[in-house]
């Protein structure tokens, strides 16, 4: 569905964002650059950047697969989620279906250089599920809490509001 939905972006150029984020970015060229942090950014949305640029160059379209790949995981862990919270399958599957189409995400997916917020609610719903598990008894599943939610901060630093989540 996803693909279908966006498929459009296959076709699309570079934005007006990607440029400085991706095409002129030295960073992603390789780990040597991204070492060096010429461009600082979010450091985590830069390594995804640096496997496409291996495997696709300046070809925008590798990236914006990349981008409906997170969309599509996001969604997958939205479903796991509702499941773990004990929703019915059918409520877990609407609740992915609507994320997946909802026009709200659109900007998110179609402009590559938003992957950031893609990258922060996938670690970001893996973090909660990690947190629901280890609250329900395996305690050692804390850590993987607390890994996931530091990558979903270095993927958006708006991520640091994450603990309050558990904190409810």
């Amino acid at each position: 569905i996803a693909v279908a939905v966006y498929s459009p972006t296959f076709n699309a150029q570079w934005g007006y964002d990607d440029y400085p984020v991706i095409v002129h970015n030295p960073d992603i060229r390789s780990i040597d650059a991204f070492l060096k942090d010429s461009y600082p950014g979010r450091p985590l949305r830069e390594v995804t950047y640096m496997l496409d640029y291996k495997f696709f160059g300046d070809e925008p379209t590798g990236y914006h697969i990349q981008n409906i790949l997170w969309h599509v995981i996001a969604a997958i862990l939205i479903w796991v989620l509702m499941a773990e919270l004990r929703r019915p399958n059918v409520e877990g599957a609407i609740a992915a279906l609507l994320f997946l189409v909802h026009p709200l995400a659109v900007e998110v997916v179609a402009n590559v250089s938003h992957r950031k917020d893609s990258l922060m609610l996938v670690f970001s719903l893996l973090s909660t599920w990690f947190f629901v598990k280890a609250m329900r008894g395996n305690k050692l599943l804390f850590l993987p809490t607390l890994v996931c939610g530091i990558l979903a901060y270095f993927s958006k630093q708006s991520a640091v509001a994450l603990p309050l989540v558990f904190s409810g």
